[in-house]
């Protein structure tokens, strides 16, 4: 079975320490790059493919989309799923 990393950042002003039972929020924007680069690092050695899944905003989506699209490789493929959201 494939790997599952989650990473859930929540924007709002507020902390609540019990947002999600056992999962870890981050209260900040997410360093996509950085995210990405950590993905790729990561996994495992034989992995050819990575599945990136967003839903929020459009400019965030479009942010993220832009940033999965740069680590497409001869030897990596990093598919996108996303949906959107206004509020």
């Amino acid at each position: 079975m494939p790997d599952f990393d989650l990473a859930i950042h929540a924007t709002r002003d507020t902390e609540d320490t019990n947002a999600i039972p056992g999962q870890q929020v981050v209260y900040s924007r997410p360093n996509f790059e950085s995210v990405m680069n950590q993905c790729v690092e990561k996994k495992p050695e034989d992995l050819r493919s990575i599945l990136v899944y967003a839903c929020g905003p459009g400019a965030m989506v479009n942010q993220l989309w832009d940033v999965t699209s740069r680590k497409n490789k001869k030897d990596l493929r990093v598919d996108f799923y996303h949906e959107t959201f206004e509020f």
